[in-house]
C-alpha cells in the first residue's frame, strides 16, 4: 500500500497516457460506441485525479511549515537574549 500511495502521481499519468492513446485510436473509427466508452473512463480519471492533486496536503504541509518557523523564531530569540 506504501508504494501505491507514493508513486500514486506516476500510476495516473500512466493511465492518462493510456486514455490518450486510446481516445486516438477510437477517434480513428466510425462507430461512437467506444467514443462513449472512453468517455466514462476519461471521466472517472478526472475524478480519481481530482482526489490525488487535493490541496489539503499542500496546506498541512503550510501548517507545518508555519509551525517549524514559529519554533525557529523562538530558539533564535532566546540565542539573542544569551
Amino acid at each position: 500500500m506504501e508504494w501505491l500511495t507514493s508513486h500514486w502521481i506516476m500510476i495516473l499519468a500512466a493511465l492518462g497516457a493510456i486514455n490518450l492513446a486510446a481516445q486516438a485510436v477510437a477517434r480513428l473509427t466510425p462507430s461512437d460506441s467506444d467514443d462513449t466508452w472512453l468517455l466514462k473512463v476519461k471521466t472517472f480519471l478526472e475524478k480519481l485525479g481530482s482526489l490525488a492533486l487535493s490541496p489539503a496536503p499542500a496546506k498541512e504541509a503550510a501548517v507545518a511549515i508555519q509551525t517549524d518557523k514559529a519554533a525557529v523564531d523562538e530558539h533564535l530569540a532566546a540565542a539573542e537574549k544569551k
